[in-house]
């Protein structure tokens, strides 16, 4: 159950004399804004902002009022030598005195907000799955951004990376020393876990666990829609930086080409599931509204269904009757709605086309952990995509991959790296793959997705402008490199591609970094960084 929360009000101003200071600055920019016209008032203001301050004989902090009365006459007379020279600023400053201040009124009550949600969160113990964390993460940057005080910044930083899931394991309390999360440790965790709260909304809680079947032999045994309708399958890894700057994890179903037609075919249950999540948003294409529709096949086994443009009346109940996950969502913009309801096998569930034209089908099973370089940079999800045709009875499994779009009609390969090479995923800064937000930070040097004798550098931004560079690699020498035989070895590399302006150089000088830069050049010059760019694993 989701805890609905309450938003604290926590003053800045923690005693008497930090008061006292701040009224003699709110005083300085008063005056200050004034202007010329009120030069002569501006000692009288100040003094009547600070007269009950001083009308006792003491501040609450024990501090004599003639020390205080000191203090505004010299602010008297200062603030009288600093006005008369702004007579031609005075409206310049006057605007800008109300802009700064409905600035910080804003601000602060966006401070409130934040520090309330988290201080909650941290005092009621609960963790946040990475679509929660990446919003309160987001939301603290602006703040620091804009005013709130580095120790204030720093504490709630801390208090949100406890919030945190770990992301060595599917639900966040795997023990860290278990790489390869055998059954009985997932098992083990679940009979421990009594929470109700969903860690992640991907995942079921216990509670929701145990009214699921444990993963036997379960099929599916349904095509999402009429295999008539379907003229062709993108395999997993696709590219299409920024959003997919690394390969993509699930497959599209192409049932029109895109922007030709507003007609929608059927969305059908691929067996008896358990629908799990429900997500929704609008104006994400140029259809009106998105859903992603979850289903769980058994306890490990998780798919989706994305782009999904309605659902059935009996999911338009589920949502119409439960609130939003998360704060702040609302069903009018974007919304996630958690659930734990029984489908049938071939149940319409909605509809897909219009004029995207296309949907995405994908599955992850907690079984099943893939390898990455750093899988701390990833959300539960992409460490366990799998290919979701392998989970069909046999003769529809080999319909299924007849209609893939690849020279051998395999799946596609999601998980690139190859651990101490420049093969795989690259990161700028801090930043993580299940972030939306991070999309210009990501890096991939990849095997194209239909054609892996093609090798790609998928660019999202940050060094040089977002695209794919594709070139057919090379065995040896330092120009357009296999990316699996780059290693740090003090050399520099040299990319081209056709249709390209310009070189790529590149060097790992350790297993987990890499130094990059684009130049106005050709491989035949001499190779040179000038102001490179640091990437991660």
């Amino acid at each position: 159950m989701y805890t609905a929360y309450m938003f604290t009000h926590r003053p800045y101003v923690q005693n008497g004399f930090s008061f006292m200071i701040i009224l003699f600055l709110v005083a300085g920019i008063t005056v200050l804004g004034i202007g010329v016209h009120q030069q002569k008032k501006a000692p009288v203001e100040v003094e009547k902002l600070v007269q009950s301050q001083t009308s006792e004989k003491q501040t609450p902090l024990g501090i004599p009022t003639t020390t205080i009365e000191s203090v505004v006459a010299q602010t008297k007379q200062q603030l009288e030598s600093e006005v008369r020279p702004l007579e031609k600023k005075s409206t310049t400053i006057q605007k800008t005195t109300t802009n700064t201040t409905k600035a910080l009124t804003i601000t602060s009550g966006n401070f409130q907000q934040l520090i309330g949600e988290i201080t909650i969160l941290s005092k009621a113990g609960n963790l946040i799955g990475s679509e929660h964390y990446t919003r309160l993460q987001d939301a603290l940057d602006r703040a620091a951004k804009t005013g709130m005080e580095s120790i204030e910044v720093q504490k709630l930083q801390k208090m949100l990376d406890a919030l945190k899931i770990p992301q060595s394991h599917p639900a966040g309390n795997y023990q860290k020393s278990s790489p390869t999360l055998p059954q009985q440790t997932t098992e083990t965790y679940r009979a421990n876990n009594q929470a109700v709260f969903r860690s992640d909304p991907e995942i079921p809680h216990a509670g929701e666990i145990a009214q699921i079947p444990v993963c036997g032999n379960q099929q599916f045994l349904t095509s999402p829609v009429d295999l008539s309708k379907v003229f062709s399958v993108t395999p997993r890894g696709n590219l299409g930086p920024p959003g997919h700057t690394f390969p993509t994890e699930h497959m599209f179903f192409h049932v029109s080409a895109g922007g030709a037609s507003t007609e929608t075919i059927p969305l059908l249950s691929p067996a008896d599931v358990y629908i799990t999540l429900i997500s929704f948003g609008h104006g994400m294409t140029q259809d009106p509204v998105d859903y992603t529709i979850w289903f769980a096949l058994c306890r490990d086994v998780i798919g989706y269904y994305n782009h999904v443009k309605s659902l059935s009346p009996e999911l338009e109940k589920i949502v119409a009757e439960k609130e939003c996950r998360f704060s702040g969502e609302s069903k009018q913009t974007r919304c996630n709605i958690e659930t734990l309801t029984p489908i049938k096998n071939a149940v319409p569930l909605g509809a897909v086309g219009r004029l995207q034209g296309n949907f995405d089908f994908g599955i992850f099973d907690l079984r099943k952990k893939l390898l990455f370089a750093n899988p701390a940079r990833y959300g539960t999800r992409s460490l366990y995509i799998q290919c979701a045709f392998d989970y069909y009875e046999p003769s529809l499994k080999s319909r299924l991959y007849a209609l893939l779009d690849r020279a051998d009609h395999s799946c596609g390969e999601v998980a690139q790296d190859k651990p101490g090479t420049l093969q795989g995923n690259w990161f700028a800064g801090n930043a993580q793959g299940n972030s939306g937000t991070d999309w210009n930070k990501y890096l991939a040097f990849v095997k194209d997705n239909k054609n892996p004798e093609t090798s790609v550098i998928s660019i999202g931004g940050t060094f040089t402008d977002v695209g794919k560079w594709e070139f057919k690699a090379t065995a040896s020498g330092t120009i357009n490199r296999e990316f699996k035989d780059v290693t740090p070895d003090s050399v520099t590399y040299c990319y081209e591609a056709t249709g390209k302006s310009g070189r790529i150089l590149l060097a790992m000088p350790t297993t987990q970094t890499l130094k990059i830069e684009h130049q106005q050049n050709t491989c035949a010059a001499q190779f040179e960084f000038i102001s490179p760019t640091l990437y991660s694993r």
